[in-house]
């Protein structure tokens, strides 16, 4: 009687060590399965696509890695006359405290007046010259108002597209 219990346990034993085999062979499959599947026909994991990019980066040719390499943040900025109506909006380019257009003339400069205000001063070949006193609304976003050489006021909105 002895002799048949423990036939039985070993018996047991057997089906346990095959179920953890199959467990096993069930692992390795589905991670060879996973790596195939993220991999493309040469065995080259695959790259992530990134969607476009604003400015700089959508250049033709001459710059294969598409990356900004220009110092500084490019900016777009929408102003909006306050008596007409009239819109008028465009980018430049501010490093250093200084402002560039799309060309790179310099267009104007920008001077820190406490945190979070600055005045910005848009000389000859902007499309507006005058001295526009701004305040941060959130990161990368200001408001504030611009006054022309002609002493018109003009609402402004200022956005950061690259840094």
């Amino acid at each position: 009687m002895a002799i048949g219990f423990v036939c039985r346990d070993f018996d047991f034993l057997e089906k346990e060590r095959e179920m953890t085999r199959m467990w096993i062979l069930t692992l390795v499959f589905m991670l060879s399965l996973s790596n195939m599947l993220s991999a493309d026909a040469n065995g080259a994991p695959r790259k992530k696509k990134h969607p476009p990019r604003f400015g700089d980066r959508d250049r033709a040719a001459g710059d294969p890695d598409r990356r900004n390499n220009v110092d500084g943040a490019i900016w777009n900025i929408a102003l909006l006359h306050n008596k007409t109506g009239e819109k008028k909006d465009w980018q430049y380019r501010a490093n250093n405290g200084v402002l560039f257009d799309s060309k790179g003339a310099a267009i104007g400069k920008i001077q820190p007046v406490k945190k979070g205000e600055s005045v910005v001063t848009f000389a000859k070949g902007a499309p507006v010259e005058g001295e526009l006193k701004i305040k941060i609304i959130k990161v990368g976003h200001w408001k504030g108002t611009l006054v022309d050489m002609s002493g018109q006021s003009w609402l402004c909105k200022l956005d950061v597209v690259d840094r």
